[in-house]
C-alpha cells in the first residue's frame, strides 16, 4: 500500500517494505560488532539515509544488545544477559504482540479485509526469498508454513542445546562465575524491552527514526517528485499520517534529516499540500 502517491511496486507491500529494513539493521549490527556481514540483496534498495538511521539505532537504543557480542571469549554475565534477552523476547512475541494485534482487530478479520491483508504480504516474493536463503523449493503458503515451522523448531533445539552446554560448563566453574551468570539474566530481561514492550531508553528521536524507516518507499518517492518536496512537506505529511505532532520545534526535524543525509528540496520551494 502506497500511503503517499499512486506508484505501485513490491516495496509498497508488507514484505518489500519491512524485510529490507530488517536486513539493513542486521548489516548495521555486523558493522558495529566487527562481524563479517551476510550476503545482502534486499537492503540494496534502501536509500543511504536508511542505512545511516540503522547505524544510529545500533549505537543508541540497540547499543547494549550489540555489546553482548562475545568477541571470541566466554563472559558469564554477558551470557546471562543473552538468556534474559531471549526470555523477554519470547514473552513479547507470544504474549504482548498477539494482545496488541487483538486490540487492533487484526486477529479476527472479516473475509474482505483478510484478503486485503493477504495481498499486502506479497507471497511470491516471500517464497522466492525463503527458497534463496534455504536452498529449498517451496511453491505455496502451506509448504512455507511447514518448512518455516521446521526451521524454527530446529533453531530452538539448537539454542536449547547450546544453553544446556553452557549450564553444564558453569556447574564446573567457581561459584562467583555462576553468580555472574545468574545476575546477568534479569539485566538482559530489561536490556532491550521495557514493561510496556517498548525499547528500553527510547527517546523521541528513536520514534522519528522508526517512522522514517517505515515510510521509506514514500519518502524516496517524494525525493524524486516534481516539484521536489521539502522537509516541511515531509514533516507535515508524517504528522498527518500519525495523527499527532511529532516534534515541538520543526528545526529539530530539519536537523535530524541533515544528520542522516535525508536530502529534500530547499525551504521555500513551491509545493502542494500533503496527500492523505
Amino acid at each position: 500500500m502506497n500511503f503517499y502517491g499512486k506508484t505501485d511496486g513490491p516495496e509498497y507491500q508488507l514484505f518489500g517494505r519491512v524485510a529490507p529494513i530488517c536486513e539493513t539493521l542486521l548489516l548495521a549490527f555486523s558493522r558495529a560488532t566487527g562481524k563479517t556481514p551476510q550476503p545482502s540483496s534486499l537492503s540494496n534498495a534502501m536509500p543511504e539515509w536508511c542505512h545511516s538511521i540503522a547505524d544510529r539505532l545500533v549505537l543508541t537504543v540497540l547499543k547494549r544488545l550489540a555489546g553482548l557480542s562475545p568477541g571470541g571469549k566466554f563472559d558469564a554475565r554477558n551470557f546471562g544477559r543473552i538468556v534474559g534477552v531471549l526470555l523477554r523476547g519470547f514473552i513479547h512475541f507470544t504474549k504482548e504482540v498477539p494482545a496488541q494485534l487483538k486490540r487492533e482487530g487484526l486477529l479476527n478479520l472479516d473475509p474482505e479485509n483478510e484478503k486485503k491483508v493477504e495481498a499486502m504480504f506479497d507471497m511470491p516474493a516471500i517464497l522466492a526469498f525463503f527458497n534463496e536463503k534455504s536452498g529449498k523449493s517451496i511453491s505455496n503458503e502451506d509448504e512455507l508454513v511447514e518448512a518455516g515451522s521446521a526451521e524454527l523448531e530446529k533453531r530452538a533445539k539448537a539454542q536449547a542445546e547450546a544453553l544446556f552446554s553452557v549450564v553444564c560448563y558453569l556447574l564446573a566453574r567457581p561459584v562467583a562465575e555462576q553468580h555472574e551468570f545468574l545476575c546477568g539474566i534479569p539485566e538482559g530481561f530489561v536490556l532491550m524491552l521495557d514493561n510496556d514492550g517498548g525499547f528500553s531508553g527510547q527517546r523521541p528521536r528513536t520514534d522519528l527514526y522508526s517512522r522514517l524507516l517505515m515510510y521509506w518507499p514514500e519518502i524516496a518517492e517524494m525525493q524524486k517528485a516534481e516539484p521536489p518536496k521539502t522537509c516541511k512537506f515531509l514533516l507535515d505529511w508524517l504528522e498527518q499520517q500519525e495523527g499527532k505532532q511529532l516534534v515541538e520545534d520543526e528545526k529539530q526535524f530539519y536537523g535530524l534529516c541533515g544528520e542522516i543525509g535525508l536530502v529534500m528540496a530547499p525551504p521555500g520551494h513551491p509545493r502542494k499540500s500533503p496527500v492523505a
